[in-house]
């Protein structure tokens, strides 16, 4: 962080350390209040600030020198439980439920901008530092079968997903 500290997960939670000169750790200096079971972190050493993609598919900003909590966790609380409807601010981080996890990460940008891997959903979400929603990226993971409609190249179909491609404009 830009205290020179090092912020990491484990047992008892998300917790800032000092790095010894002979590179061993320090006791636990803080620990992240709020965190059901933290997926991924990520600190802007720019802008002070820890991001934490939570076990309640939520995310939650804190201050990374004082480990306060910096505004209401950002994103719906196990959304999908009770609609199936995708937003730009609903995720799904992981469902241990269905016997296999795919991983979840955040980074920052210089710009104090942040992505967040939606695994679930097979995206990857860019946000403004203020979580203002930027860009989205989808992927298709394991495709084993997919087609095109024959009278729309442009139209593509593939495990249950119909998805369009904007030839004029590039990727």
């Amino acid at each position: 962080d830009g205290g020179d500290k090092l912020w990491a997960v484990s047992a008892a939670g998300v917790q800032r350390f000092t790095v010894n000169g002979d590179g061993t750790l320090s006791a636990a200096e803080s620990t992240l209040s709020g965190i059901t079971g933290a997926l991924a972190i990520d600190c802007d050493k720019v802008n002070n600030v820890i991001r934490v993609a939570d076990g309640d598919d939520r995310v939650k900003t804190y201050n990374s020198l004082t480990g306060a909590a910096i505004g209401a966790p950002f994103g719906q609380v196990n959304g999908y439980a009770t609609n199936p409807d995708v937003e730009d601010n609903k995720f799904y981080l992981s469902d241990p439920i269905l016997g296999y996890e795919y991983k979840t990460f955040i980074a920052h940008d210089t710009d104090g901008s942040w992505w967040l891997g939606d695994p679930m959903n097979s995206r990857c979400q860019h946000f403004e530092a203020d979580n203002d929603f930027i860009e989205s990226i989808s992927f298709i993971p394991k495709c084993y079968s997919h087609t095109t409609n024959l009278t729309d190249s442009s139209r593509l179909f593939a495990n249950g997903l119909e998805l369009s491609y904007n030839y004029t404009t590039g990727i």
